[in-house]
């Protein structure tokens, strides 16, 4: 629902008939509060804190706020036609993910041009500039690193091709491949044969791009998936206003907090990625008594089985890392056989080591990182490899403002 400026002023400033939201406040340490919000609005956040004392703070001031909001469970690794080195979303609907780091859960609708009409639940039709999209799911999420020199497309029988995406028809793309002898007759490919495409951008360097806009406004992520860049955030009774970056004019829209699972904060200090956001390469592993076990994301956590080494390249001033890592379900059902340890490294330097088993099930990283590469080991130890399986989650990089 849409409302206009009058209306939110009287929304915000009228009676409250919910007093609080639970929620988590993430500070620049990375460590969560636990919080009972009683206002949003004017960039000013209103509180009680576990000591139940009132506290008042400017917005910019933090880095995200998380709501009570379960996340999904992972699934089993039995598709393996998907992915598995790079984060995925549930299927059921498309999804849309731009260069500035939005993402848009919903419906390919149309297009002309150099623009693709996209329904997303809460926004309705947006009519989307080409040069804006990094990537388009249909059936399958694309790797999270695309080709330098050409868009990619991948096809319904399982083919992949590169080209060049030169305009939108209706549901179809138009494209030209990528022959260097001559110019070909252009392609049109309907959506009904397409799994998923992602376009280059001149310069494409993904950090950067995902942080300059975050100065400026908030990531609001939704529960169906969707990301969405905003500004002029408020909580009144139970619900989230907001102006969403991607719809123009002074109007906001209200969203239930049953329905959003975090907000990332335009803070002035700087902003947070997910480790679920960037590529990630196995260094070694992914086999398991000779069978194929490689790290899988679902959503924002991965489930990992010893022996394996994961290592990610670090965004331009990162700063601090934390996450939480824990048997998985399905181990600490037989988890006197589950023993390993955990090994992170930044450029090859051990910075901690940890050991998991049956006593110490789960264990909490929040450490100041500075380099250029990060990784994660899982090595077994006693009982060999048997059921030495982790899920790490809430992992996030804490990246400073210069």
């Amino acid at each position: 629902m849409r409302y206009s400026w009058p209306v939110i002023l009287l929304l915000a400033f009228a009676p409250s008939t919910q007093a609080v939201v639970p929620a988590v406040i993430v500070g620049t340490d990375l460590k969560g509060q636990r919080v009972k919000i009683t206002s949003l609005s004017l960039g000013s956040i209103g509180y009680f804190d576990n000591s139940h004392t009132f506290q008042h703070q400017q917005v910019n001031q933090i880095l995200r706020i998380q709501f009570s909001t379960p996340m999904p469970t992972s699934p089993r690794n039995t598709d393996q036609n998907i992915d598995m080195t790079t984060p995925h979303h549930q299927q059921s609907q498309a999804v849309m993910e731009l260069f500035d780091g939005q993402y848009l859960i919903g419906e390919w609708t149309g297009g002309d041009g150099q623009q693709i009409k996209w329904q997303q639940h809460e926004l309705g039709e947006l009519h989307i500039k080409l040069d804006r999209i990094r990537s388009v799911s249909l059936s399958m999420s694309p790797p999270r690193t695309p080709s330098a020199s050409a868009d990619r497309i991948w096809l319904i029988n399982g083919d992949m091709i590169e080209g060049f995406i030169e305009r939108i028809a209706g549901k179809a793309i138009i494209y030209q491949p990528l022959i260097a002898q001559r110019k070909q007759q252009d392609v049109v490919l309907p959506a009904k044969q397409l799994r998923a495409f992602t376009l280059i951008k001149p310069g494409d360097n993904r950090s950067s791009l995902v942080a300059s806009p975050r100065r400026q406004t908030h990531l609001v992520w939704l529960t169906d998936g969707s990301r969405l860049a905003a500004t002029n955030l408020g909580i009144r009774r139970g619900i989230l206003f907001f102006k969403p970056a991607l719809l123009d004019g002074n109007f906001l829209i209200s969203i239930p907090i049953d329905n959003v699972m975090m907000i990332d904060i335009a803070c002035v200090n700087g902003h947070l990625i997910n480790l679920a956001d960037l590529n990630m390469k196995v260094e070694m592993g992914g086999t398991v008594f000779g069978l194929d076990w490689p790290p899988t994301w679902f959503e924002q956590r991965l489930s990992a089985h010893a022996p394996v080494v994961m290592q990610w390249t670090l965004p331009k001033n990162a700063s601090r890392f934390s996450t939480s890592v824990q048997l998985t379900e399905q181990t600490r059902q037989a988890e006197r056989w589950a023993d390993l340890d955990l090994v992170l490294r930044v450029d090859g330097q051990i910075l901690d080591q940890y050991h998991i088993n049956a006593s110490t099930p789960q264990i909490f990283i929040n450490t100041p990182i500075s380099g250029h590469t990060m990784s994660i080991a899982l090595h077994e130890a006693a009982n060999g490899p048997v059921m030495d399986r982790v899920e790490i989650s809430e992992a996030v990089i804490f990246v400073s403002h210069p």
